[in-house]
């Protein structure tokens, strides 16, 4: 103090006393000092316990903390959890500490709080506990829907499924541009394609088993296709005096670009006759040959529209 060394003896007929080496005499000289011993003062420490989880409680390992002690900066690393989502570090000197999470377990992200302030001292016994969460991080799925010309469907919807094939969520319908897309946690999936656009219906693949996760970026792209449903048309054919069933009657259908598509009959015995499968779609039909000993009826074209309302005409 102020510039000089003090020290205490354990007494002499006077009893202990302190003051300073130099005031320390025997018989008008300063005594002897042998030894100064200078202790050190070691604070207690205590330790920072941290429990990581998800939010249903699934334990998460890979996770890092840092510690840094608000008093002097000191910084302390925690981590990485193990596979009971534990972690921790002792030895920390009493004090208060901010605790950051900085590095998240693959695929996982913050949920809620990631930054703690904690204090170690007497009253908790030098133990702080954290109770850390993650979730999963979210990305997304998007859905092309086309036809086999490439032009854009409306109307498409996918369902997802996880692993155990129970429902995730569902995408759609896709719009005019025959596009959908949905957020989704990053995992396995397994996407069906369960409700096509009106007059459509699957052309190649209708199931997809896709992964989402950072090495996509997040991002699984499905590409579905349909094609046009196929109806048929049937003819009956009667005599327009008595009913009377009429065969060989012959009937053709073109498109609207006057192409033709195919040829109904003849008509049978019943004057019945039944087209392949037609694409969906609208077409003229016109009889084109007349039983014998007949002549043309009143109407011998017709416009007609194939489609989900009408897949018989």
């Amino acid at each position: 103090y102020s510039g000089k060394n003090f020290i205490t003896h354990v007494g002499n007929d006077r009893g202990p006393e302190i003051g300073t080496i130099e005031g320390m005499t025997k018989g008008g000289s300063p005594e002897a000092v042998a030894q100064i011993v200078v202790p050190e003062f070691v604070g207690e420490s205590g330790r920072i316990e941290v429990y990581k989880k998800d939010p249903g409680g699934k334990n998460l390992a890979g996770a890092y903390f840092t510690a840094t002690n608000t008093a002097d900066n000191k910084q302390y690393p925690i981590g990485p959890t193990n596979s009971s989502g534990y972690a921790y570090r002792e030895g920390l000197p009493f004090g208060t500490y901010k605790v950051v999470e900085t590095v998240f377990p693959e695929n996982y992200t913050t949920s809620g709080t990631s930054q703690w302030t904690v204090t170690l001292n007497s009253s908790n016994k030098g133990v702080a506990v954290i109770n850390a969460v993650n979730q999963l991080k979210t990305g997304n799925i998007e859905v092309y829907k086309k036809d086999v010309n490439g032009v854009g469907l409306s109307g498409a919807v996918f369902t997802v499924y996880d692993s155990a094939g129970k429902t995730v969520t569902t995408i759609g319908p896709t719009n005019a541009n025959g596009y959908a897309a949905t957020d989704i946690p990053y995992g396995n999936f397994r996407v069906v394609e369960t409700t096509f656009p009106k007059n459509y219906t699957a052309h190649g693949q209708t199931e997809w088993n896709v992964t989402v996760s950072g090495a996509n970026n997040g991002v699984v792209t499905v590409r579905a296709t349909n094609e046009l449903k196929k109806g048929h048309i049937e003819i009956i054919k009667t005599d327009a005096e008595d009913g009377k069933n009429l065969s060989g009657a012959e009937f053709t259908v073109y498109d609207n670009s006057g192409k033709v598509i195919t040829v109904i009959g003849p008509t049978n015995s019943s004057g019945y006759a039944k087209s392949d499968e037609i694409t969906y779609g609208s077409y003229i039909v016109r009889e084109t040959k007349i039983p014998e000993f007949y002549q043309a009826g009143a109407k011998t074209e017709w416009s007609v529209k194939i489609d989900d309302d009408a897949p018989l005409i």
